[in-house]
């Protein structure tokens, strides 16, 4: 009987020492990954024009662009390649700013942005690609995190910055179709 009660023991030391195990693998896989890509695709029942504008100027943006609330010029002419400008954002009550240049424009076809904020760098690129009389959007965004912190934290931050993102562009398609 104490054979039996020390093996069944013994199978539960190891089974913790294996839950522990995986739980460092993940933390030294996270703590070790910097980059991260989200991939957002939308349909938009309206030409790339229309779309574009709402992506590349001042007005259009700040009517979508989820958690944006201003914009302030900084080099360059807004919307243009080299470009910079401080983006002024806020969620909830948390308040920050996101430096922005922008590194390449093919109106109506094509954006790269990089965005430098305290705690990320993102790289964008938004392809808008005419379709059927609409457009498809491809929205693709690469995070690389800069701290130790910011890294264990990034799948949960990549969740809600695609969750963000989704609703961003469907406000986006709805404005561009006339809403």
């Amino acid at each position: 009987m104490m054979r039996q009660g020390t093996s069944v023991q013994r199978g539960l030391l190891v089974a913790l020492l294996l839950i522990l195990a995986a739980a460092a693998a993940a933390v030294a896989f996270l703590f070790h990954r910097e980059v991260w890509r989200i991939d957002v695709e939308s349909e938009i029942a309206a030409p790339p024009a229309q779309v574009f504008a709402l992506l590349a100027t001042r007005e259009g943006r700040l009517a979508w662009e989820p958690d944006l609330i201003d914009i302030a010029p900084l080099t360059g002419s807004s919307g243009s390649a080299g470009s910079t400008q401080l983006l002024y954002m806020r969620h909830d009550r948390e308040h920050w700013q996101i430096e922005e240049r922008w590194t390449r424009v093919l109106p109506e076809r094509r954006l790269e942005l990089e965005r430098m904020g305290a705690r990320t760098v993102a790289y964008l690129v938004v392809t808008l690609q005419a379709e059927d009389g609409g457009t498809h959007l491809r929205w693709r965004e690469i995070r690389r995190y800069e701290s130790a912190v910011g890294r264990l934290l990034a799948p949960l931050d990549i969740h809600r910055r695609r969750n963000r993102i989704e609703a961003g562009l469907a406000r986006l398609a709805y404005l561009a179709e006339g809403g």
